[in-house]
């Protein structure tokens, strides 16, 4: 596991440069984001700036005149009507409401500070990703939570989306012009830093201590079970499982865990040696409402859904004793699996 710097938000200026320009003309953005190409989505992280300019070409008109020009972050839930559950498709949804969660705006332009001339007209602005929220749920009014990033899944009924709005607005006599540009927000988290003993080992390329050799390096959880040999037996087994500290991954990325096996029936313990005996998996749990309010879980899965089974061998031998098997392995973290986060009507939790 890498052990990455401080991440430190900041503008992205200089970062992937973006223009969106509105279907009937006259109205465009320019911004910054830290997407890897212009033609992919723009993406921000932990309270990144959007900084751009606004450009707005302005006709003489005598049916209708400019009173503001404002550029809106806006956060949004979205709910839509559908088989809780189950995949749904554009036909078989319905968006039946959203509520905003946040709203971080700057006004470019008022009527009370002059007409604006026929011509080209531009106007920089920088709008600031927040850490928090307050709550506008009925059920938690007015609770902090942080920032949740960009959610959206099938058989989901609830969408937390974000977008950078830019809304023109005129006189009575013509419609205002509104651009909405959607947008990606993908928090960021520092990691703690790991024992020294797995520092060092990182540092010389040498292997990770185990728990036996460095308990400050391994969260570690045991319990027993029972468990039915050849169908004619039950034996009880003691497990001790160690994952690697901090409890902290990054993506794309390696979970390093340990097992210890316990148990006096030598045939059973055998038993359970053998390859594939049992599994250690990555489960994603989310919990969400239905929009009727009525708390729900996904029911796939017993409400678990699998995103990664680990890889595991024997360990040294000298970690074993005559009762004790002893296992080492890692679990994969894909690069696209979302980060624990909790909104008012959405958790999402992922664990071993």
């Amino acid at each position: 596991m890498d052990v990455l710097p401080p991440y430190t938000s900041h503008e992205a200026i200089g970062g992937t440069s973006h223009t969106v320009a509105h279907d009937k003309g006259g109205l465009e953005v320019q911004f910054f984001s830290h997407a890897v190409a212009p033609t992919s989505p723009p993406i921000f992280h932990n309270e990144s700036i959007i900084s751009g300019t606004l450009h707005l070409e302005v006709h003489e008109s005598l049916l209708s005149s400019i009173h503001g020009v404002t550029v809106t972050l806006r956060g949004f839930e979205r709910e839509m009507r559908g088989a809780f559950g189950q995949a749904t498709t554009m036909s078989k949804t319905a968006e039946i409401g959203q509520t905003t969660f946040l709203s971080v705006n700057q006004e470019l332009y008022t009527h009370d500070s002059g007409k604006l001339a026929a011509g080209t007209h531009s106007w920089p602005f920088a709008l600031v990703f927040p850490k928090t929220f307050r709550s506008v749920s009925k059920k938690a009014l007015d609770e902090e939570f942080e920032l949740p990033p960009t959610f959206s899944a099938p058989g989901y009924p609830t969408y937390l989306l974000y977008e950078l709005r830019c809304e023109v607005s005129k006189s009575t006599l013509a419609g205002d012009e509104i651009m909405s540009v959607p947008i990606l927000y993908v928090p960021r988290r520092e990691a703690a830093r790991p024992s020294k003993a797995r520092m060092l080992a990182y540092e010389t390329g040498s292997p990770a201590p185990s728990p036996l050799h460095d308990s400050e390096g391994w969260q570690t959880a045991t319990a027993t079970t029972k468990v039915q040999v050849f169908n004619a037996r039950e034996v009880d087994i003691s497990v001790s499982f160690s994952l690697a500290r901090p409890l902290e991954y990054a993506r794309g990325t390696f979970i390093p865990f340990y097992m210890n096996l316990t148990c006096d029936d030598a045939q059973a313990l055998d038993l359970l040696s053998t390859p594939q005996a049992f599994s250690i998996v990555l489960d994603r749990r989310l919990h969400a409402s239905e929009p009727s309010g009525r708390r729900a879980v996904d029911e796939r899965g017993n409400g678990q859904d699998t995103v990664s089974e680990g890889k595991y061998w024997r360990a040294e031998p000298n970690y074993e004793g005559h009762n004790t098997r002893a296992f080492e392995g890692e679990i994969a973290v894909g690069v696209q699996l979302m980060q624990n986060f909790t909104y008012p009507k959405l958790s999402l939790h992922v664990s071993r």
